[in-house]
């Protein structure tokens, strides 16, 4: 194992690196629900963490629907990941 040191931001792009594997399929975009079972989360946490910025919505105008891109889901997840540790 490695015992380098490395700067926070070294460090969350490496996994980011790691964890990321984009593809068109991650570019979509998801309904709450798809999202609340991609993140394995209920729909109030996924409202929760919504209205507290951890996770980015989109919504479309003069509609009360909301979508959520699968790869801003992603880079949430590494965000989260690397904020904890």
């Amino acid at each position: 194992m490695d015992a380098s040191i490395y700067t926070l931001e070294e460090f969350k792009e490496a996994m980011r690196d790691e964890f990321r594997i984009l593809s068109k399929e991650d570019e979509q975009l998801l309904t709450r629900e798809q999202a609340a079972e991609f993140l394995s989360i209920s729909l109030p946490t996924l409202n929760d963490w919504t209205k507290s910025g951890k996770l980015k919505c989109y919504r479309i105008p003069n509609t009360v629907r909301v979508y959520y891109l699968k790869s801003d889901l992603i880079n949430s997840l590494v965000e989260c990941s690397t904020s904890s540790k």
